[in-house]
């Protein structure tokens, strides 16, 4: 089997950064509202829930409700949560982007640092790709290679890690 060329290999590594980059920024986002550690802290009050069939025959649900903040300082009368939850519901959340709010919860946090810790384990795998090509594979990378090996260990089974403990609070609560 013939070995892929520079292009082709640099085309695909394209392609694997841009999609770790998103996710990458996703879980940093994501995980950081679900921890608790930006937005603004209050109670989320669900007022009414809208469920939507999708083009693929598929349902989809959004909550929306009343956000008030800790300090009582800030009301959104028409906020919407990440999660599903009966009318009436109240839940700590914390509030970021204009009207999106997130359930503050051990469970989504850390699966949504797990999500982040893939999309680093590919842009490791893929990056040095990108930029050297085929030529990654030389004697004179040899070094580099064995730098990105233990970093590619280390962030797979801190990503398997992390989402076995994801699992493991969803399930305990």
């Amino acid at each position: 089997m013939k070995d892929p060329s520079s292009g082709t290999l640099r085309f695909g590594s394209a392609f694997i950064v841009v999609v770790g980059l998103v996710v990458v920024a996703l879980g940093a986002v994501n995980s950081a509202h679900a921890s608790g550690l930006f937005g603004q802290h209050g109670t989320f009050t669900v007022r009414r829930c809208e469920t939507r069939t999708t083009s693929r025959g598929g349902t989809s649900t959004d909550c929306f409700g009343a956000f008030r903040s800790a300090d009582g300082k800030t009301v959104m009368r028409d906020a919407e949560l990440d999660v599903t939850y009966a009318t009436g519901r109240s839940v700590s959340a914390s509030c970021g982007f204009p009207d999106m709010c997130y359930k503050i919860d051990a469970a989504d946090a850390v699966g949504w640092f797990a999500g982040l810790l893939a999309a680093l384990t590919a842009l490791c795998f893929a990056g040095p790709q990108l930029v050297h090509g085929a030529a990654w594979r030389q004697e004179r990378h040899l070094r580099g290679r064995a730098v990105q090996n233990r970093l590619l260990k280390w962030l797979f089974w801190s990503a398997v890690g992390s989402g076995a403990i994801a699992v493991a609070c969803a399930v305990a609560m």
